[in-house]
């Protein structure tokens, strides 16, 4: 099992700390400050980073419990997240980026239908390696989508296969 980030949220603001992102928060200004300006991808990590704060958590609203900052792992020299979403109805929801592609494992109590032909850039019937999902505990990589449409993970190319992605999921629970 990964160790836990080590994330230190008094840097916060005290109003800031009470936010469902806070951990998320106080992990990207951590990060900033000890990443060089001079790493071409620094920027990269902040549109990373801001897109799900703001767009992932503002579709999800109301029915995200918790955003997290669960491991780490390192893409063009830059350290990025491994992030962990709970919603209200118990699904977890843990992804990555990674400047190539998300990564997502998805942990439901139901089943979750999806439009395959056009979502997913992996083929839904062969397992996804743990090697591939890097910054993720081996435990966390499930079966392809085709296997088991409550726990599964799919890889997805773009900020707007995710939010898409995203998008279905918060219209089925």
């Amino acid at each position: 099992m990964k160790k836990e980030v080590n994330i230190d949220i008094t840097i916060l603001p005290e109003w800031q700390r009470k936010k469902g992102d806070a951990r998320l928060q106080a992990w990207f200004i951590d990060t900033l400050k000890k990443t060089p300006d001079s790493k071409m991808w620094k920027d990269s990590l902040c549109k990373q980073v801001i897109f799900v704060r703001d767009d992932i958590v503002a579709l999800l609203n109301p029915a995200i419990k918790s955003l997290d900052v669960i491991s780490t792992h390192v893409s063009k020299s830059i350290t990025l997240p491994v992030y962990k979403i709970e919603l209200t109805d118990g699904t977890e929801i843990i992804m990555r980026e990674n400047f190539y592609d998300w990564k997502v494992s998805v942990k439901s109590s139901k089943e979750l239908n999806f439009p395959t032909k056009y979502l997913f850039s992996y083929d839904i019937n062969v397992p996804i390696s743990p090697c591939y999902c890097e910054g993720f505990d081996d435990s966390w990589v499930y079966e392809p989508y085709s296997k088991n449409k409550k726990n599964f993970t799919v890889e997805l190319s773009s900020n707007y296969d995710l939010y898409t992605f995203m998008f279905l999921i918060l219209n089925q629970i």
